[in-house]
């Protein structure tokens, strides 16, 4: 029985590290909740704003240069291509099609 008045004080000390790092996990654990989750769901929403507004303007190029390939074309619906007959293949106004 003389071991087990040995093993008290390591027991102690075990229980109170226990203790101890439990409660620190508990204040880890509301720090990531109240700060860093919603910052982060901020800066994620903010970066798909940004993304959204980026493929915004890819496709806004992307229709304007579709829109010059079919100026001299004549294609009608393009509103690009001198009056919009077909077969009118005069080029475009003032060198570029843009979409406005």
């Amino acid at each position: 029985m003389s071991d087990a008045g040995a093993k008290r004080p390591w027991e102690q000390r075990l229980h109170e590290a226990a203790g101890t790092v439990e409660d620190e996990l508990k204040r880890v654990i509301k720090y990531l909740n109240d700060e860093v989750v919603p910052e982060v769901r901020q800066s994620s929403s903010d970066a798909l704003r940004a993304a959204a507004a980026e493929m915004n303007r890819l496709a806004q190029r992307m229709d304007d240069r579709a829109g010059t390939r079919t100026a001299g074309t004549g294609t009608p619906g393009t509103g690009t291509a001198g009056t919009g007959r077909a077969g009118d293949s005069a080029p475009p106004a003032s060198g570029g099609a843009g979409r406005s």
